[in-house]
């Protein structure tokens, strides 16, 4: 299990925010992981999960990101 902060961040607040959570709060269900997160010019969830999984997620969570202007880094605990 690795245990990880992936971070969204853009330079502005955006309305499309609180759509992007919802898909990326979805993305974490489907590999049955619970993710705090919070809301503000940036996205962050703490997850505790497989690497291989993280690796899975980030991978979706880095594409939506991108289509709205979001860079996106992991920090690994």
């Amino acid at each position: 299990m690795v245990e990880a902060l992936i971070v969204l961040s853009k330079e502005e607040a955006s309305p499309k925010l609180k759509k992007l959570e919802k898909k990326i709060l979805q993305v974490f269900e489907e590999h049955n992981t619970l993710a705090n997160g919070g809301l503000a010019t940036e996205l962050s969830f703490m997850v505790n999960m497989e690497e291989k999984d993280l690796k899975e997620v980030v991978k979706v969570i880095e594409k939506f990101g991108k289509e709205e202007g979001f860079e996106t880094e992991v920090i690994k605990q």
